[in-house]
């Protein structure tokens, strides 16, 4: 530690600083695995890191870690996540972690006989925890004592998903390391039949040649897959028909028959028949039909392509070269496009034929509109407008509102435009293209214009919507449901006469008596200057203290005798305290 948030770790033999660790909160453990080449380490916010050396790597294992080791001379790791023990078998695959759930907290690990104990406080016993001694062998005789050691410790276990795992990293590493013995004898224990044959054929070959004979080496280019360098290999070792051998031995025909051009092979014309005859023995039309491609034999390529279900590819032998085809032929090709659904590869093929009546139908079931557009602005001028209202029904159709307003308006159906515009919510576009339209069919466009934003609480435009809607009603409506009573009588007094907005404020008062709201109700039946209707409220609402008011203020003349008819109801009722006090009020002492 340099200091408590850096490590440094060098080697003593040499002198040399192998690796400088920073961290960003305080370190309070750390330990090497036995071989030197990956570091644990916790900090003090309990989580717990591997750096490997060699990688210059940082990964976080836990986010939390109460305990924490190595399992003496092996690089299995072993900490206590709260309530979990966590183990990792191989910490080269730090993802992949074992983890048993635990009461206590971990003490301490013992290894002794060929056993390996976690041995964990539960408060009352010292309960202890058996790992799997065979992984732990495994993993230690990986890292140092060889791979003949870890496949002698694989040997005596079942095939199960774990030893199936590491038997498979023995064949890597042994690949890897050229021990191709051990490898072979992976592939079997994994069952892999063809690749422990493959080895074994090869381990004949090294045993009479050597690990580095040319041959050996390009084996092993092909067992990894590296088939070009294989071929460059043998053939800087003037080995041709083996390099071609190669690749006929995997179906890689026109690999083989590369180097046979290349080479100026004098059985090259032979090789290429009897690739194209396994082609279509094989049924590998298409293959065959880009050998033919390649040829020029572009009348052949094409029947080829039909017949393995290709008549894109087809049509573009037809287009790129320009080729003589029959009649028939191109027949089979459009048929098998539209048969395919390929109507628009089906356009571009009738179009480069100057077919252009049916370029344009197969455009249109295509829904290549633009193709579609752009073919009838050259070729049929007069489809133009129904095109555009076709492509704006398609898109209507799959949801994309926006773009089809202006195809709309390209087409002239403004109607469209104009519901596709209020649909997709493009309010000012929607306000662009009612207002170039007549009054009568405005009208409706304008009143659900309006109602948007009067659901926003935009209420001038609102207002100003209606309006041009002849809603004058509903403006005013807008204005008594938001408490603008200014700006209610404004609208109302402007657009109608007095006989038609009085009744209006006593209907809307009735909608309020209605609701219970007396305070606006009263509110609208003063505006239209029934004070008795608001006065009625209160008394059958026998809110009697509202209702003095307004006879004080409106009907003075009958306050004494609303007293007195007060009294007595409430006299009758029982309720002799107010009875008594609208008896007073009222003169009869």
């Amino acid at each position: 530690m340099l200091d408590s948030l850096t490590i440094c770790i060098q080697d003593l033999r040499f002198n040399q600083i192998q690796a400088t660790v920073n961290h960003d909160s305080k370190i309070d453990y750390l330990e090497l695995n036995p071989g030197g080449s990956k570091l644990l380490f916790r900090d003090k916010r309990r989580q717990l890191h591997l750096y490997n050396i060699k990688e210059q790597k940082k990964q976080t294992l836990l986010n939390y870690c109460k305990f924490v080791s190595w399992v003496p001379t092996s690089d299995v790791v072993v900490a206590q996540n709260r309530n979990n023990l966590c183990v990792w078998y191989s910490i080269e695959e730090a993802d992949k972690v074992t983890m048993y759930q635990i009461k206590g907290d971990v003490e301490t690990i013992e290894r002794s006989e060929g056993k390996t104990e976690v041995l964990v406080d539960d408060g009352a016993n010292t309960v202890s925890y058996n790992l799997d001694e065979a992984l732990i062998e495994f993993g230690a005789a990986l890292e140092y004592n060889g791979l003949a050691r870890a496949v002698q410790i694989l040997e005596p276990l079942e095939l199960t998903p774990e030893t199936e795992a590491n038997w498979k990293t023995v064949a890597k590493m042994a690949i890897e390391q050229q021990n191709l013995f051990v490898a072979e004898r992976c592939y079997a224990a994994l069952g892999n039949i063809a690749k422990a044959d493959y080895l074994r054929k090869i381990n004949k070959l090294v045993a009479q040649e050597g690990i580095n004979n040319f041959r050996v080496q390009a084996k092993l280019a092909v067992l990894d897959k590296q088939f070009h360098k294989a071929e460059a290999i043998l053939i800087q070792h003037d080995e041709i028909e083996e390099a071609m051998a190669m690749y006929q031995e995997l179906h890689r025909w026109d690999e083989s028959i590369k180097i046979a051009e290349k080479k100026n092979h004098p059985d090259v014309r032979e090789f290429k028949e009897n690739y194209f005859q396994w082609l279509l023995e094989t049924n590998q039309e298409a293959k065959a039909a880009e050998v033919k491609e390649r040829e020029g034999d572009y009348n052949t390529a094409i029947g080829l392509y039909l017949k393995g279900g290709l008549p894109a590819k087809a049509a573009n032998v037809v287009s790129s070269f320009n080729v003589g085809v029959p009649q028939d032929q191109l027949e089979k090709i459009s048929a098998q496009l539209i048969a395919s659904g390929m109507h628009e590869k089906a356009g571009d093929f009738f179009e480069k034929m100057n077919i252009l009546d049916r370029a344009m139908d197969s455009f249109v079931r295509g829904h290549a509109f633009r193709k579609a557009v752009d073919l009838a602005r050259r070729a049929f001028p007069g489809h133009v407008v129904t095109l555009e209202e076709e492509w704006g029904d398609w898109l209507v159709s799959q949801k994309q509102l926006d773009l089809s307003i202006e195809h709309y308006v390209q087409a002239g159906i403004f109607n469209k435009a104009i519901e596709a515009a209020l649909n997709a919510r493009k309010w000012s576009r929607a306000v662009a293209l009612v207002a170039g339209q007549p009054p009568e069919i405005a009208r409706p466009y304008y009143k659900q214009i309006a109602k948007h934003y009067a659901e926003v609480r935009q209420l001038d435009l609102a207002e100003k919507y209606y309006v041009n809607a002849g809603e004058f009603v509903e403006a005013f409506e807008m204005y008594v449901r938001a408490n603008k009573w200014d700006q209610a009588y404004q609208v109302i007094s402007r657009y109608l006469p007095e006989s038609e907005y009085t009744l209006l404020y006593v209907q809307e008062a009735r909608k309020f008596e209605a609701e219970g709201d007396y305070k606006n109700a009263e509110r609208m039946y003063l505006a239209a200057n029934e004070p008795d209707l608001a006065i009625n409220i209160y008394r059958k609402a026998k809110q009697y203290d509202h209702m003095i008011r307004l006879v004080t203020k409106f009907r003075k003349d009958l306050l004494k005798d609303t007293h007195q008819h007060l009294a007595q109801q409430l006299d009758v009722e029982g309720n002799l305290k107010q009875a008594e006090h609208h008896y007073i009020e009222g003169g009869a002492w």
